[in-house]
């Protein structure tokens, strides 16, 4: 699977396509496809794998090799994460903190937009990955606000789109195609703040117009709000979106404004039989199945919307083994 790519700004929005079909449905995985107008967005989820969860609680259904020593003896187990220490055994832990994990790119002057242009940009472009990603308020399943309001009056019909996927989510109407978010009922983002690693460039596109692109994987500690709270798993929400900002003219961007060309995201550990709009971990979805098929180490491409062998090429639900 590949980065779905979006047409570039136009002086009058397209028409929107026909939606795709949603993805098949199974219990460990799911693709979406179809949710944009003049945005393309392709989404898709893997069930969880103990190099990324660590979970403090693992159901029967989950086996993990054991490790060996140098003498082929098995090794001490993983260290297992706590809610004063979420971040335990997990290659997350090395991350940085929020927005610490993606560097901000060298800023220069380019054809048609000055350095200070281009440094607007580049910071708008970080309040929204926060507003979506970060946002405590988003997280545990509240209105995006802020990042509805940045989105430019040009792509109306984006906002439209994602307006009716937070009021009605269904297989083809994804609100995690944009925003993270978690359900309150079910779980509680235990950790301060999530754990991030990830790029942003800036350059011109063949219209000369300025694209801000981001890939980037943000690491979430959750835990249930039932009576297994000390009971800890991580999701991990990988994006790779294009941010373009037009200069001069009438269809200039405003200040604060975004205009997403392009946007895609992968959530590993989560279940994929729930078209609600939330993402679902370990500890809130229900043991069940075996876990069959390729091993997958979704560390193994930080910062790459869709890890080779990831997905299928004919999309749909399927199995992830463990690590």
């Amino acid at each position: 699977m590949s980065h779905t790519t979006g047409a570039s700004p136009a002086p009058a929005p397209a028409p929107a396509p026909a939606p795709g079909p949603p993805g098949r449905r199974s219990r460990w995985g799911r693709t979406a496809a179809g949710l944009a107008g003049a945005i393309a967005v392709s989404v898709a989820a893997q069930f969880a794998v103990d190099a990324l969860t660590g979970s403090s609680d693992d159901p029967p259904a989950r086996t993990q090799p054991a490790a060996s020593g140098a003498s082929g003896t098995p090794g001490p187990p993983p260290e297992k994460p706590t809610r004063e220490n979420p971040w335990a055994g997990s290659k997350a832990a090395a991350y940085g903190d929020g927005l610490d994990g993606i560097p901000v790119p060298e800023v220069r002057e380019l054809p048609g937009y000055s350095k200070e242009a281009v440094q607007r940009a580049v910071d708008t472009t970080r309040f929204l990955l926060a507003a979506g990603n970060l946002d405590a308020a988003v997280l545990r399943g509240e209105a995006p606000a802020t990042y509805l309001q940045m989105i430019d009056h040009e792509h109306a019909d984006m906002r439209a789109r994602l307006e009716q996927a937070l009021a009605a989510p269904d297989g083809e109407h994804d609100p995690l195609a944009w925003v993270t978010r978690f359900d309150p009922d079910e779980v509680e983002v235990v950790s301060a703040t999530a754990k991030t690693t990830g790029t942003m460039s800036v350059a011109l596109d063949a219209d000369g117009i300025l694209v801000v692109h981001v890939e980037a994987d943000f690491v979430y500690a959750v835990a249930p709000v039932d009576g297994k709270r000390d009971r800890i798993d991580r999701s991990m929400v990988r994006r790779a979106l294009d941010v373009s900002f037009l200069a001069g003219g009438a269809l200039e961007t405003p200040v604060g404004k975004v205009f997403l060309s392009s946007t895609d995201v992968v959530v590993f550990n989560t279940s994929c039989d729930r078209d609600d709009g939330f993402i679902h971990p370990l500890v809130a979805a229900s043991p069940g199945g075996s876990l069959t098929g390729p091993t997958m180490d979704p560390y193994a491409t930080p910062g790459a919307a869709v890890p080779t062998g990831a997905v299928s090429q004919e999309g749909g639900c399927f199995p992830t083994a463990l690590i």
